[in-house]
């Protein structure tokens, strides 16, 4: 298994996180649930800070093979370029993706 994982720091509690902004498109939603039904993405889950600046995002995916298909796929990155420039814009801090090998 593969575990990814992400924090994204906001400079306060009135800015939006990018869900709450930008809808992703019925096709974004549809490929990971593609992902999801095939047992490629095991788990996905957000964890947000006591202080509701923080949320550090989890999925686990099946091999590492699921996760370089996942994180290359261009109907995903579509929509990562679109909310990385509004995280850019609004102020919110990206962190580095995490990937621990189980």
């Amino acid at each position: 298994m593969l575990i990814l994982h992400r924090t994204y720091t906001r400079p306060n509690t009135d800015t939006f996180w990018h869900f709450e902004v930008i809808a992703p498109t019925p096709e974004f939603l549809s490929r990971i649930e593609e992902y999801k039904k095939s047992g490629k993405i095991i788990a996905d889950t957000y964890l947000l800070s006591e202080d509701k600046l923080e949320l550090t995002f989890f999925m686990v995916f099946d091999n590492e093979n699921s996760y370089s298909e996942y994180d290359s796929d261009t109907m995903l990155t579509q929509y990562w370029e679109i909310r990385k420039q509004y995280n850019d814009s609004i102020g919110i801090e990206i962190g580095p993706k995490k990937v621990t090998l189980t």
